[in-house]
């Protein structure tokens, strides 16, 4: 396996509140982006940590959703110029392109790549693509958060 800056250029976690396929408006709602969010393990973090990685990057217990520490991998919809960068492939165990939604929780290998951008002082990951491990399919905003049919008003 390659390594970029000393680290697999394949990771491994648990994805968070990801957009693999499908962008989605960034917390501004002017651009949009692709996005897993990567609970990782304290050496895989250490690691991005050690080669200077400063963008997307929260310690453990700072994460509303995990107490591991979560690295953030994301890649723009269009670049700089408003070209579209290369959409992330999502793929099975057998690299087969699938059609799905990551729900919380889903075990999955990110391949990234290295960007560093403000005359060096940020490094971030950028996503290139997903293989699911252990999926948990996303099933939509209401059924992620509790609700149930049961509190439907009709």
């Amino acid at each position: 396996m390659q390594n970029i800056n000393g680290i697999p250029q394949v990771v491994e976690g648990v994805a968070y509140y990801s957009s693999v396929t499908i962008p989605k408006p960034d917390y501004n709602g002017e651009k949009n982006l692709y996005i897993v969010n990567l609970a990782v393990s304290d050496d895989v973090f250490q690691k991005f940590q050690d080669a200077g990685y400063n963008c997307g990057m929260k310690p453990a217990g700072r994460a509303s959703f995990t107490e591991d520490p979560v690295i953030t991998f994301q890649q723009w919809e269009l670049g700089s110029k408003g070209r579209p960068n290369r959409k992330p492939r999502l793929v099975d165990q057998e690299k087969n392109d699938v059609d799905v939604s990551l729900g919380n929780g889903s075990k999955v290998a990110v391949q990234w790549r290295h960007s560093e951008y403000g005359d060096g002082k940020y490094r971030r990951p950028i996503l290139e693509n997903v293989q699911i491990i252990d999926l948990v399919e996303y099933l939509g905003d209401n059924v992620e958060s509790g609700e149930s049919a049961a509190n439907l008003a009709f």
